[in-house]
């Protein structure tokens, strides 16, 4: 039980309740790890934050910046960013909380686009993490949910549990 998962301060999750999940320790944004939107904060100077967003510049700017992991929100790939996350060791974090928002054919272009950008990332040996990112108590996945839904995205069982590991 050495995982680490990151949920938001709406969480409310405790530490009982993340054992039971399967969690050594739950992250909390703000808290235990600075989250920033790059889409909404102008600043690009990330250092140590994990930095989510969609403006490809702007992530690469901050990977530059020195930021511990990026998420890629619309999951897109950009050889560029990749390059420069490769370069500065910067780690790639897969959330699954789009997984909760979207259904039907947007969740199944959402794991596709997953798939390759965990692909791609995998190709270049980048590290990649994965967490739930959960809003809510509701919205929170077991250890093994999150390891099963990296296996249904293209990676190894090993990957997956180590990238359960990085987080923290």
């Amino acid at each position: 039980m050495e995982f680490n998962d990151i949920v938001y301060p709406t969480c409310n999750a405790d530490a009982d309740f993340a054992a039971r999940l399967g969690f050594k320790r739950l992250l909390v944004a703000g808290k235990d790890v600075e989250i920033r939107d790059i889409d909404r904060d102008k600043n690009t100077n990330a250092k140590d934050c994990v930095v989510i967003g969609v403006n490809k510049p702007r992530l690469e700017a901050a990977a530059k910046s020195g930021a511990i992991a990026i998420s890629i929100t619309d999951q897109r790939i950009d050889r560029k960013l990749m390059q420069t996350m490769k370069e500065r060791e910067t780690k790639l974090l897969i959330s699954f909380a789009v997984l909760k928002e979207t259904g039907g054919n947007d969740r199944q272009r959402t794991l596709y686009m997953m798939s390759k950008l965990l692909r791609h990332a995998v190709k270049m040996r980048i590290e990649v993490c994965f967490a739930s990112m959960a809003r809510s108590r509701l919205h929170m996945l077991s250890t093994m949910q999150i390891i099963e839904l990296a296996k249904l995205i293209g990676a190894e069982e090993d990957a997956a549990r180590k990238g359960l590991k990085q987080i923290g």
